[in-house]
């Protein structure tokens, strides 16, 4: 995970260790735990058709139980692809 250059990637190896340890994760479940409407927008997201907000990164984090380093590990990546995110949490 650490090796991931972008959240994508990052997302792509989280999803595939957790279907890997449970039959019925998928990324329909993954949205609803997250709180997306659309069943496909993790794969949306992984597979580049979708980007991730600020809220939308923050609910993937919440999603996936991601805490401390991880958490914020995550949203680096994601503040590394879309400027628009508040500079001032990442500067912490």
């Amino acid at each position: 995970l650490v090796e991931s250059k972008s959240y994508r990637e990052f997302l792509r190896a989280l999803y595939i260790a957790n279907k890997e340890k449970s039959a019925g994760f998928s990324f329909h479940y993954l949205a609803q735990k997250c709180g997306f409407a659309s069943k496909s927008f993790i794969k949306d997201v992984i597979d580049g058709r979708k980007k991730l907000t600020f809220t939308s990164a923050n609910q993937v984090a919440s999603g996936l139980n991601l805490k401390g380093a991880w958490e914020e590990f995550f949203l680096q990546l994601v503040a590394r692809e879309d400027h628009r995110f508040p500079e001032e949490r990442y500067n912490t």
